[in-house]
């Protein structure tokens, strides 16, 4: 937490949503930030459901996006490479959003993304009816924006699904 001079001015980006109070405000100052403009954290989670997933069935992906601000995120995007030995099902994204592609899935939303709001891609691939029981389907998804981010660390989310044989 940085405190900002009595005068805020060029080069700071503070954190104004609702819940913020005078005492809790955070401030950054960065040489890049325009005034008016802050960078927007965006922070991606992967879920899987089934887990585990049985041999010959689908795998649903979500991709829950949340833009922990404190800027506007413009033009964010969730991209969504198909698991090896997986199949393209289908896709989909949260309100304003739209994907394309089959390998890599890539779910865009124009305009801006504010602070809190969160985006999620959906993805649902095929599992061969051979899978390997025991054996693990990996996926990851990855977030960008056209705001600068400050922590590309949380920009990529990994999961991993378990295979298993139906009985017989």
């Amino acid at each position: 937490q940085n405190t900002p001079p009595p005068t805020i001015g060029l080069n700071y980006a503070c954190n104004t949503t609702a819940s913020v109070t005078a005492e809790s405000a955070q401030c950054i100052y960065h040489p890049a930030f325009p005034f008016g403009s802050a960078p927007a954290d965006l922070a991606i989670t992967l879920t899987d459901t089934p887990d585990p997933v049985t041999a010959g069935q689908t795998i649903s992906y979500a991709a829950d996006v949340v833009n922990t601000g404190p800027g506007a995120a413009p033009d964010v995007a969730v991209t969504l490479p198909l698991p090896a030995g997986t199949t393209f099902v289908s896709s989909s994204a949260s309100a304003g959003g739209s994907c394309s592609g089959s390998d890599p899935v890539t779910c865009t939303w124009a305009g801006s993304t504010a602070n809190g709001v969160t985006r999620t891609a959906n993805l649902v691939v095929g599992v061969p009816a051979n899978a390997v029981y025991g054996s693990l389907i990996s996926a990851s998804a990855t977030t960008t924006s056209l705001n600068s981010d400050p922590d590309h660390a949380d920009n990529t989310s990994p999961a991993g699904t378990g295979v298993v044989t139906a009985a017989d």
